[in-house]
């Protein structure tokens, strides 16, 4: 007898042979890519520079001046060497970068005491006891050389300055626009002047924002080193603007 035929093994063979096929190919795809060798550049070709129509300050070598010499200023129109009063007191005078630093030279000790006594005098502040306070803010001392012309010392300048990034709005502070001067109306001023040859004057006015009165309540530290021994834990309640605080540009135009 001869065997009888199973079609159902011949079709599950036939069925099979596409599978294994596709996933012969799939397999074998990275190999074929992992042996491509990589395509080399020609190492004749000339390299490519960047071109750009507009020239930048670091292609003609222009570099942004360094920020420290910002607070020297030369005044020169002569051949000769520089004034020797300049050279000497860039040399032996320097700003004191801390109150400390400050108090120890004599100089500076008078400045600050000639600066305490016209916010005495102007009434800038009175005495409170620190629990009226709503908010205190901080203050310093800064200090600046003023130099003359030539670069010889004029005097030493000290401002009390109030800490007014740490006041918040709408206890301290509310209003805080100034309006001031356009540079177009100045220049106006200055050319009509000159065209009828008339001379021009001006002013510096010493302590100007203290002239200005504040509306709100506004209550500061005593002033480093010139704390009140009969009152050393009351506040300083303003009664002035001072110096570093928000409203004090709209409070000098008012």
């Amino acid at each position: 007898f001869s065997n009888p035929t199973i079609p159902s093994s011949s079709t599950s063979t036939t069925s099979e042979e596409p599978l294994l096929q596709s996933e012969t190919n799939s397999e074998s795809q990275p190999e074929t890519l992992e042996n491509e060798e990589p395509t080399q550049s020609n190492e004749n070709e000339p390299n490519q520079e960047r071109v750009h129509p507009m020239t930048t300050r670091s292609q003609v070598g222009i570099f942004k001046p360094n920020s420290k010499y910002n607070e020297f200023h030369t005044y020169f129109s002569s051949k000769h060497s520089l004034p020797r009063a300049l050279v000497s007191t860039l040399l032996e005078d320097k700003e004191p970068s801390s109150f400390k630093e400050a108090y120890e030279d004599e100089n500076w000790r008078k400045a600050m005491q000639e600066e305490y006594d016209a916010l005495i005098r102007n009434n800038t502040w009175k005495l409170v006891p620190k629990k009226e306070a709503k908010h205190i803010v901080g203050c310093k001392w800064v200090f600046k050389i003023k130099r003359k012309a030539d670069g010889s010392l004029e005097r030493y300048k000290v401002r009390l300055v109030a800490k007014g990034y740490s006041k918040k709005e709408g206890i301290d502070y509310t209003e805080t626009f100034s309006p001031v001067v356009k540079p177009t109306t100045i220049r106006t001023v200055l050319t009509i002047s000159i065209s009828h040859k008339w001379k021009i004057h001006q002013l510096d006015i010493q302590n100007a924002f203290l002239y200005g009165s504040i509306k709100e309540e506004v209550y500061m530290a005593q002033p480093p080193g010139f704390q009140n021994h009969s009152f050393p834990n009351h506040v300083c309640k303003l009664e002035r603007a001072l110096y570093g605080l928000k409203q004090a540009p709209r409070a000098w135009f008012a």
